[in-house]
């Protein structure tokens, strides 16, 4: 029997770098794209490319889906 997505996801946490981490930790504060840029002194486009490596590595399709998953598994990471 598969795995749900969710479970399976947080498998993989342990393959994600260390900024994908810690952006990662910053979604589940809710904070956006711009706020964690600024934070990180990257640029927006830069946590945009990690957000898609996250969800990729992840298997979370959706936008709002990674931010999901970041709220609703925020003490894993």
């Amino acid at each position: 029997m598969k795995k749900p997505v969710k479970e399976e996801a947080v498998s993989r946490i342990g393959k994600l770098t260390g900024t994908e981490k810690q952006i990662l930790k910053q979604l589940s504060q809710n904070k956006t794209s711009t706020q964690i840029a600024k934070e990180m002194f990257v640029s927006y486009r830069t946590v945009q490319n990690h957000r898609l490596n996250i969800s990729q590595k992840l298997n979370l399709h959706g936008y709002n889906t990674l931010l999901q998953f970041a709220l609703e598994h925020k003490e894993k990471f």
